[in-house]
């Protein structure tokens, strides 16, 4: 029998719990129908039939405490009804806080953090959200961590009265999706990771490695705003393209999925990174063997060359989509803020012409500084792997894919606060405020390098005129993969095959269907990418049908009302591009007075 929590925890004086609301589905009689709750570690659970129960047995609590709710967005949105209907007073500060006080952490895109009040004079209760650690569905969550239990099912849209007494088959259904989370997060607090989000834990765990923050600090300066601003221009996501020549059309031709393994962590591994404090520079930067690294500030006119990928997207500027990666400047002499990586694929893919040298950032560089925490929970990954032990194996996959996004953490943030009006849920923005930073130009590199390693092999595979379409850390293509590919199941580094396409379809970035299997296996299957797409319209989705414009029933668009928010089905329409940029207008036409300056740049 596992422990008392406060004795397995003996650094932790907060009690810990795992709880999950049922909620009427009808927006005139939006309410908590059933809650249950149980301990972390799971011992057993506690039920009730409505939100008053809830509050009231959070004042029998005896001891500070946080409880995880799996989404707090939605269960959240009936606690704040709860308190702002009982007159609780939201506060900004948590220093402000006491009986009848609130105050939470919400962010300005809505989403929940925190949510913290006393439920008594000395009991201090704080609601946090588990998909900010595990993000994935309850149902995945036990069967990625090897659970022996499994989440139950129940009809979500019986009405039950306010009297309605649980049955066992809903009392084993709360039960199932608190135990489940309850477990998976045990896994976490018994290595000592029990920040507030995955990358927090991530960079909680890295620093711990390093010797503290003040050895983690030696190596990441904070850096003034203004300097981070600056920087931040260069910060750009993953490589998503594609192949225009094969959109929207059903093809019947065998190919291949290939993934990088641990694509962020093997170039945190193997490149050079950025650390210390960086050295502003004007014009064109000039080889400096202390800071071989640097950001360059150019503006510049270009085209793309003949058999060449495009690399380039324009986040912030209104003549351009910023998910579209660009094959022409048109008639725009746009600003491009690049890494050195960046900049050696930008002369390589396009002709550059009146390319002008502004000003950038250089940096010290070295390999080396993630070493140790890369090769720690590489090790657990495999080792877990090995044993079947699911849970951990878990952990440290999102351990290794989450450190990076944390050094990109913005100086500037704003949060909101929640309002009623007219008895429902509103939120009203407060203003900026400064947090500390982590390190931008590490996010930029690490970034910068995982689009080099993606692009460089598509490119390659593009040559050959099989390539289809690339995300992030996966390419799509025709036939065998090449032998140029270095291919290693677990190797980092290496690209390992995903699975073999029979026939697809690709509409735009996100949103295609494969038909095909899975490597050494028969058994047909199709992989739908469709961010948004119900699950109701996978069982009725065609081919055929599967086109830009497309609409499907039974997507659950949630909207509050008074109580709470309950979950609406609308339609779902797979949209396309809506804006038709200038550089399309001028696509083809030809520039006069125009030299062709085109710069190379070492690698």
């Amino acid at each position: 029998m596992k422990r008392n929590c406060i004795v397995l925890y003996p650094k932790v004086i907060k009690m810990l719990y795992c709880a999950d609301f049922e909620t009427i589905t009808d927006d005139r009689d939006c309410r908590v129908w059933a809650w249950g709750i149980c301990e972390i570690p799971f011992v057993t659970s506690n039920f009730g039939n409505s939100i008053d129960s809830f509050f009231d047995y959070l004042k029998t609590f005896k001891k500070n405490s946080k409880i995880y709710f799996h989404n707090l967005k939605f269960d959240g949105s009936f606690i704040l009804n709860y308190l702002l209907s009982n007159n609780y007073e939201w506060v900004k500060d948590k220093k402000e806080l006491g009986l009848n006080k609130f105050t939470t952490m919400i962010s300005d895109d809505i989403k929940y953090y925190n949510i913290t009040y006393y439920a008594s004079e000395k009991v201090k209760i704080e609601f946090y959200d588990s998909m900010k650690i595990i993000n994935l569905p309850v149902a995945q969550i036990a069967k990625s961590f090897g659970m022996p239990f499994q989440k139950e099912s129940i009809d979500y849209d019986e009405y039950r009265d306010k009297n309605h007494i649980l049955t066992d088959e809903e009392k084993l259904y709360l039960t199932n999706d608190i135990k489940i989370v309850a477990t998976a997060l045990d896994y976490f607090f018994e290595q000592n990771l029990k920040k507030m989000t995955q990358g927090s834990n991530a960079l909680y765990n890295y620093k711990q490695i390093l010797g503290g923050e003040k050895k983690f600090r030696n190596f990441f300066p904070l850096l003034d705003n203004t300097i981070d601003s600056d920087i931040r221009k260069a910060y750009r996501g993953g490589f998503t393209y594609l192949n225009p020549a094969f959109a929207g059309k059903i093809i019947k031709k065998d190919g291949y999925v290939i993934d990088y393994n641990s694509l962020y962590p093997s170039v945190m591994l193997m490149k050079p990174l950025p650390y210390s404090q960086p050295v502003f520079f004007e014009g064109q930067y000039e080889y400096d063997k202390n800071y071989p690294l640097y950001i360059q500030h150019i503006r510049a006119q270009f085209e793309l060359k003949k058999n060449k990928i495009p690399t380039i997207q324009l986040k912030n500027n209104l003549s351009f989509m910023a998910n579209e990666y660009l094959t022409s400047s048109g008639y725009e002499y746009p600003e491009l803020f690049l890494t050195n990586i960046d900049l050696c694929l930008f002369l390589e893919h396009y002709d550059v012409y009146n390319l002008e040298f502004i000003n950038g950032w250089k940096f010290r560089g070295q390999t080396g500084m993630f070493d140790e925490y890369i090769n720690k929970w590489s090790k657990v990954k495999v080792e877990s792997k090995l044993k079947g032990n699911k849970g951990m194996a878990m952990i440290a996959k999102l351990l290794l894919n989450s450190l990076y996004g944390k050094f990109g953490t913005a100086p500037i943030g704003r949060s909101k606060k929640p309002i009623l009006k007219d008895g429902v849920l509103h939120f009203e923005k407060l203003e900026e405020e400064e947090r500390k930073p982590v390190y931008i130009p590490a996010a930029v590199f690490i970034t910068s390098w995982a689009r080099n390693e993606t692009i460089r092999s598509a490119q390659k595979i593009y040559e050959t005129g099989n390539y289809i379409y690339s995300d992030t850390d996966s390419i799509h293509a025709f036939g065998e993969v090449p032998n140029f590919i270095k291919m290693d199941n677990a190797k980092l580094g290496h690209w390992k095959q995903e699975f073999v396409i029979k026939y697809c379809k690709y509409l735009r970035q996100k949103c295609y269907v494969d038909y095909g299997h899975e490597p050494n296996e028969n058994k047909m299957r199709r992989n739908i990418t469709v961010a948004g797409l119900p699950k109701s319209a996978k069982r009725t989705f065609t081919i055929k049908k599967f086109a830009i414009g497309a609409t499907y029933e039974g997507k659950l668009q949630p909207k509050q009302v008074q109580g709470g928010v309950v979950l609406k089905n609308t339609d779902f329409t797979i949209k396309g591009l809506t804006k038709k940029s200038k550089h399309d207008i001028m696509k083809g036409e030809k520039r006069e007075n125009s030299r062709n300056i085109v710069y190379r740049v070492s690698r």
